[in-house]
């Protein structure tokens, strides 16, 4: 597991912070929709934080803080939230570690365009993991994103595994 008798995550309304501001064009702009509790054994959430439990509003936090352009690009920052075992296999077929998701990160520099998230999801699979899917279109390139956030004794909640799917409109209809 992520982390024995890991501290709970702050409870509380929650913002995504820099990383919403819609109004000013900066910036995500997050159209989040989640689907109401199914009654399965994990918990679907609305993104609004009376629905969500503790874990599935803090590892969106997490999310929405990491996809920050201001986050993503800064060494310093983006060491907070990645788990020291993460991994990511990016939309475009690359594997990466820590390590070199950090570096590929800092050459975009300040220049990294911020992204539209759509469809967020997101499931409680244990009381320290949580899976978070949605759909990014950054600059007209779009992917299928999922993430797995876990809760560590030391760090809290961090990032664990991503991973990107790219596709485009068209895939996304369905056949006559």
């Amino acid at each position: 597991m992520c982390g024995a008798g890991a501290r709970r995550a702050r409870p509380g309304a929650w913002s995504a912070g820099p990383a919403a501001r819609a109004a000013s064009g900066q910036g995500l702009r997050p159209a989040v929709s989640c689907a109401p509790a199914d009654g399965s054994s994990g918990r679907m959430a609305r993104v609004s934080n009376r629905d969500a439990s503790d874990a599935v509003t803090a590892a969106i936090e997490g999310e929405l803080r990491f996809l920050d352009p201001a986050v993503f690009t800064s060494p310093a920052l983006l060491s907070e939230l990645l788990h020291a075992e993460f991994r990511s296999f990016g939309s475009s077929g690359t594997a990466w570690t820590r390590e070199s998701y950090i570096h590929e990160l800092r050459e975009w520099g300040p220049a990294a365009a911020a992204g539209t998230v759509s469809r967020m999801a997101a499931r409680e699979l244990t009381p320290d993991l949580v899976l978070i899917t949605f759909d990014i279109n950054i600059s007209e390139r779009r992917a299928h994103r999922s993430s797995l956030w876990c809760r560590t004794e030391s760090a809290g909640w961090q990032l664990y595994f991503t991973q990107g799917t790219g596709f485009t409109p068209e895939d996304m209809e369905l056949p006559s």
